[in-house]
């Protein structure tokens, strides 16, 4: 066996194992794609539904627009509540308070009032997401039905927020698809290559038998 050799075997060996490493860490980011068929649909004059189909495990993401607050004066300050549910393929409710403040781009803030083992709810989600309205999500935990229903107190209020025209409100579920990039990929192949190097290295220094000096007699 040749130590040196073998040292150097394992350094590569180690080298390689590293920059491999480094070449494999990703960013993860979202894309949302918009679920085409849970546009809104009319329960009654206050209540707008939608549904969408998901698997077990998918981020998704409820968006709707916010009311319209210039005809709705609180005092000095314009301001509405709308309260939103999500329900599981299970029939149990995940409820959301939103309250807007100010007429012009509000302020939002989503309270969470109860939640259910259907969604594991993301609050990294609340507020904006993209370019996408104001909205909430979180991960599925069944495979099923997810309904999203957004209703106010009394229909006077209701039509104040929504005026009853022949458009209903925006309400719609958004998939939210998971994209890595890898952004040190380049470093992979000489990642590759310091293993294999190290490797053979290593073996071979293993492999072949050590020197040995011989003294001469005079």
């Amino acid at each position: 066996m040749r130590r040196t050799p073998l040292s150097f075997g394992i350094i590569i060996l180690f080298a390689g194992l590293i920059v491999f490493s480094i070449s494999n860490r990703f960013d993860e980011t979202y894309e949302s794609v918009s679920v085409e068929e849970s546009n809104a649909e009319d329960l009654s004059y206050g209540e707008w539904k939608t549904s969408a189909h998901f698997e077990k495990g998918e981020t998704i993401y409820l968006a709707f627009l916010g009311p319209n607050l210039v005809m709705v004066p609180n005092g000095d300050l314009i301001s509405g509540t709308v309260m939103i549910n999500i329900t599981d393929p299970e029939g149990e409710d995940t409820t959301f308070r939103v309250d807007f403040r100010g007429s012009e781009r509000p302020a939002i803030n989503i309270t969470l009032i109860s939640e259910t083992e259907g969604l594991e709810v993301d609050d990294s989600l609340f507020g904006e997401f993209n370019d996408s309205p104001v909205g909430f999500g979180g991960v599925t935990s069944y495979e099923g039905d997810y309904s999203g229903c957004i209703y106010v107190f009394a229909k006077p209020l209701a039509e104040a927020y929504y005026p009853p025209d022949a458009t209903l409100p925006f309400m719609m579920f958004w998939r939210l698809v998971p994209i890595r990039t890898y952004p040190n990929s380049q470093l992979l192949p000489v990642g590759g290559i310091l293993i294999v190097a190290g490797l053979l290295g290593s073996v071979w220094a293993v492999r072949s038998p050590r020197e040995t000096q011989r003294s001469k007699r005079k």
